[in-house]
């Protein structure tokens, strides 16, 4: 009558799944028996050891028997809460002893306690003692035609480029456990595991190579009439792409722009990781349609390994990276205050910085003089004196801030003629002869002519140089130089003659 039953149990035998070695050396399989009122459907059993060991299960219409294979002691069994069963009681689920061995008896039309039902063989004879020493134990789960309720939770892991995803099913024997990705059903990866027959607790993994975004479902579902089953929804991130940077003008901060995935699928925002400057730190973006983020507080001269992911419930996409290094030398600005007779007056900035000390340097390029140096000053500004007039100098600035080292500007200024006869007057004249050409040697190209030809007044061009910029003043003067000073433009106008009667003498 159980042939072709026994014939199931035995192919049943062989599908066996991992368990963990050091905490329950068995594989598991699971039997379904239809009693004659179906009140009980399922009996699980999941204790037979690896090698056959010393415990031996069978299977009657009614339950299920445990006992040694040598025929040395019988088992005893112990419902769900640990309590011992009696010999054939008047409770609804029993233990008889038929030889060597010891079934598990459930009564007609009984309602017994659903659970995971054990049967410990001792080493010894001796029975219902709770001090005995187990050599093996048989698992059996009993369960109601309806339906025991299955729980699950879970979580996510990223390895390297493997993507691990785990749902923990309990309660009831875990028949059928389906993977999906975006509706579409995956069974490469996959493995079901036996954490604890006890509990019926299974442990169901999916590896996947790599990250890929979408939808993942864990569905797990007991084989009783009424299916239960569960859900266990994954989303992993898409990545962004092009990213950039443009260090801003403090020089202390970056600019990141990116563009967005499309579609946004599961990402839900960015985490933008940096590392540089003997410190390292990361910063979360919400919004999956966010394009860009400034990065402040970095220092000047170091350079920066930043990263961007894009984030989601689950899981980060990989992540996109480049380096910046912020140099020096943009962020030190010198300005030409002032060009006199015999003197250069300047003042210079570091953006962003305090500067603690100073040096100025300068050389004359055309006309008499030597390198000479102001040495170490704490002003953010120097008055060049003693300069010989109608000379072109190459001015360096180089200051020390309290945030890095030493870095330098070079700048180009000239002394101008002395214009006139001394005296208040001329004084004014020269004052603002010098305030224009201070603005003017960027800008105006009829002043700087004028100037070169100052400084060729050996040359017997000279007089040729001085015509030529007469007829460029006599055009106006420059559209910059209209807002800026027309009394100066003036003055340099009025007084080109003069100017030309200076170097030509």
């Amino acid at each position: 009558m159980y042939s072709c039953f026994h014939l199931v149990m035995l192919s049943l035998l062989w599908s066996l799944v991992e368990v963990h070695s050091q905490t329950f050396p068995y594989v598991s399989f699971m039997s379904q028996i239809s009693l004659a009122n179906n009140s009980y459907v399922d009996i699980s059993l999941v204790g037979r050891p690896e090698d056959g060991g010393d415990s031996v299960q069978c299977h009657t219409d009614l339950g299920t028997c445990c006992g040694p294979v040598d025929g040395s002691h019988r088992g005893d069994w112990y419902f769900p809460d640990g309590t011992i069963l009696g010999f054939s009681g008047n409770g609804d689920i029993y233990e008889q002893r038929v030889s060597q061995r010891v079934d598990l008896r459930r009564r007609n039309n009984a309602n017994s306690p659903t659970g995971i039902y054990r049967c410990d063989i001792p080493t010894n004879a001796v029975h219902h003692a709770t001090d005995i020493s187990v050599r093996d134990t048989v698992y059996v789960g009993l369960y109601p035609a309806s339906g025991g309720t299955v729980s699950i939770s879970g979580g996510v892991t990223f390895d390297s480029d493997q993507l691990t995803l785990t749902c923990i099913s309990t309660g009831g024997p875990a028949t059928t456990v389906t993977w999906t990705r975006d509706s579409t059903t995956v069974t490469q990866g996959t493995q079901t595991v036996l954490n604890d027959p006890v509990t019926a607790q299974y442990t169901h993994t999916l590896t996947v190579a790599g990250r890929l975004g979408g939808l993942y479902r864990c569905t797990v579902s007991n084989n009783k009439p009424s299916v239960v089953s569960k859900t266990f929804t994954v989303r992993v991130a898409s990545a962004p792409t092009n990213l950039v940077f443009e260090v801003q003008s403090d020089g202390t901060s970056v600019l990141l722009t990116w563009t967005p995935p499309d579609p946004l699928g599961d990402t839900t925002g960015y985490r933008i990781s940096f590392t540089g400057g003997g410190s390292s730190g990361s910063v979360d973006v919400s919004g999956g349609s966010t394009n860009s983020y400034t990065l402040t507080g970095l220092i000047r001269g170091e350079t920066y390994d930043i990263s961007i992911v894009g984030t989601s419930d689950h899981i980060s996409s990989e992540s996109v990276e480049l380096s910046v290094t912020l140099v020096h030398g943009p962020y030190l600005t010198v300005e030409v205050v002032m060009m006199g007779v015999s003197s250069i007056s300047l003042s210079w900035s570091v953006a962003g910085d305090t500067v603690v000390d100073s040096e100025v340097v300068w050389r004359a390029i055309s006309g008499p003089g030597d390198r000479d140096s102001s040495g170490s000053i704490t002003s953010t500004s120097y008055t060049i004196p003693d300069l010989q007039k109608l000379s072109v100098f190459s001015v360096t600035v180089t200051v020390r801030t309290s945030s890095s080292g030493d870095f330098s500007e070079s700048v180009i200024a000239f002394t101008v003629p002395a214009c006139g006869s001394s005296g208040s007057s001329s004084s004014v004249a020269v004052a603002a002869l010098g305030g224009v050409l201070g603005v003017v040697i960027v800008t105006a190209i009829a002043v700087q002519v004028m100037v070169i030809v100052f400084f060729m007044k050996k040359l017997q061009r000279a007089e040729e140089y001085t015509a030529t910029l007469a007829a460029r003043l006599k055009r106006g003067p420059p559209e910059s130089l209209k807002t800026t000073s027309n009394v100066a433009y003036s003055v340099v106008r009025g007084e080109t003659d003069d100017a030309y009667e200076t170097v030509m003498s």
